[in-house]
C-alpha cells in the first residue's frame, strides 16, 4: 500500500494513463478506478498528512489530484457541494475562494497532462 503523495502518484498516473477518453464516455471514464473504500480512506489521510507542502506546489502529484476530485465525487459529493468536503479531505476548515481558483485551476492543468476533456459547468469543474 502506498504511503506518501510520491507513492500513490505512481499508482493513480498508471492507472489514468491506461483510461481512453472516448468522445460521449468522458463523465464517467475514472469511476473504475477510483479505488475501493477503504484505499480510499487511507489515500485521504496520506493526503491530509501532506496537504500543508502540496497546497504551496499544486503542480506536483497531478495523478493524486485528478483522483481526489473523482473520489470525492464518487464517495463524498453530497447535496451540491464540493468545497466542504475537499476541505475536510485536506484538513482544514474552509479553503478561501482564491484558493479554491487555484486549485481548480491546477485540476484543469492535471487532467490536461492526462488528456481528459474538462467540462467546465458554472463554477465547477467535472470530468
Amino acid at each position: 500500500m502506498p504511503v506518501t503523495l510520491a507513492d500513490w502518484e505512481k499508482r493513480f498516473a498508471q492507472a489514468i494513463g491506461l483510461v481512453e477518453c472516448a468522445e460521449g464516455r468522458a463523465r464517467a471514464v475514472l469511476l473504475p478506478i477510483v479505488p475501493d473504500r477503504p484505499t480510499w480512506d487511507t489515500f485521504v489521510a496520506c493526503i491530509g498528512e501532506e496537504w500543508k507542502a502540496w497546497k504551496g506546489q499544486l503542480s506536483q502529484h497531478p495523478s493524486c489530484r485528478v483522483m481526489l476530485y473523482c473520489g470525492l465525487a464518487f464517495y463524498e459529493y453530497d447535496e451540491n457541494t464540493f468545497w466542504p468536503q475537499f476541505a475536510k479531505a485536506v484538513g482544514s476548515e474552509r479553503l478561501p475562494v482564491n484558493q479554491q481558483t487555484d486549485i481548480n485551476g491546477a485540476f484543469a492543468i492535471a487532467a490536461d497532462h492526462f488528456r481528459l476533456k474538462v467540462k467546465r459547468a458554472t463554477a465547477e469543474l467535472t470530468i
